[in-house]
This record gives structure tokens, C-alpha cells and sequence, in this order.
């Protein structure tokens, strides 16, 4: 009868224990943009990697005081889906798309089960493009959370806009386009 009693009392604890080790081993371990040799993706529209991303932006944009227009760029060759994906996750915002906007870059995304980080390029204080990596930790109940942002000091290149619109990826000019009667 004793035995009867403590097997169901740690029944709910297998199943807790059980469904953790499930959830952790679900979780990606990738790379984006792909890089030669390491465990990447090559659809970036996968979860967590757009929500990270949209996640990264609004906590540099809101580090920086959160005004003015949310302009971002992804790593190239980027499809325009992703960028969706990412604005929805930020409830607006818009694609870097001419040279002189300044605008917040993501550069990388690494996932190595509930550990996460992002790259970006914002401009600091000065006007100078620096690199920031944010470090995240996935909670089970509220996903990726920011843990630690660490700022280089070593100069960096502000990346030109990579959003290209899908009608030009489909290979069609966009409307009003030079050449475009």
C-alpha cells in the first residue's frame, strides 16, 4: 500500500522531468546566416530565429531611448518573409532600405538550445557603428529573455541595406522603377 502511495506521488514529478528533457531537446542548436562548417539554417523563418531577432532590435532600439522610427536591416540574403515575420514580432517598424538611414543591423543569430545570441550594429552616442551581442535565456512560460548585452570596442563597418522587396526577388521590376514606363 506505502509503495502504491509514493509511486503516484512521484508519477507527476516523472512527467515534469520527462516533459523538460522533451522540451530542451527540441530547441535548435543552429547558426544564421550559415556559416562553413557549423550547424546552420538555411530557413531563417524557423522559430525562435525571427523572434529573436525582432526581440535583439527592440531592446537595443529601447536601450537607446525608444524614439523615432524603428528601421532595421537583416544579414543578406534575407528573404522578405522573415522581415515580416520580424516587424510583426516588433509591431512595426520598417526595412533599412537606402545607405543613409540609420537603422539598427543584425548580423548573427546563434541558438544552442535555451541559450541564444544575437549580433547588431547600432550607432553609439558619437555616430560611430558599434557591435553589441545580446546573450538570451529561454523560460519555458515567457521564451527568450535578454540576460546580457556586451558592447565591443573594436570598430566595425555599418552594413549597407540588404532588403530587397519580393516583387524584385521574383525577378520583376517594382513599379515606377527607373526603366519602368
Amino acid at each position: 500500500m506505502r509503495a502504491t502511495t509514493h509511486s503516484r506521488q512521484l508519477l507527476p514529478l516523472l512527467a515534469i522531468a520527462t516533459l523538460g528533457v522533451a522540451l530542451i531537446g527540441c530547441t535548435p542548436w543552429a547558426t544564421y546566416p550559415p556559416i562553413e562548417g557549423a550547424v546552420s539554417v538555411d530557413n531563417p523563418t524557423m522559430h525562435p530565429i525571427p523572434d529573436l531577432m525582432g526581440e535583439a532590435l527592440w531592446y537595443v532600439w529601447e536601450m537607446d531611448g525608444g524614439e523615432g522610427a524603428l528601421v532595421f536591416n537583416l544579414p543578406p540574403g534575407t528573404r522578405g518573409l522573415v522581415y515580416d515575420k520580424v516587424m510583426d514580432k516588433l509591431g512595426g517598424g520598417s526595412p533599412m532600405r537606402d545607405a543613409s538611414q540609420d537603422a539598427y543591423h543584425v548580423t548573427n543569430v546563434r541558438i544552442r538550445t535555451v541559450d541564444a545570441e544575437v549580433d547588431v550594429i547600432r550607432r553609439n552616442d558619437m555616430g560611430d557603428p558599434e557591435l553589441l551581442t545580446l546573450t538570451f535565456k529561454q523560460n519555458l512560460l515567457k521564451g527568450y529573455m535578454v540576460q546580457d548585452v556586451r558592447v565591443w570596442r573594436y570598430e566595425v563597418d555599418e552594413p549597407p541595406p540588404y532588403y530587397v522587396p519580393e516583387t524584385m526577388r521574383a525577378g520583376q521590376p517594382v513599379r515606377g522603377a527607373a526603366g519602368d514606363e
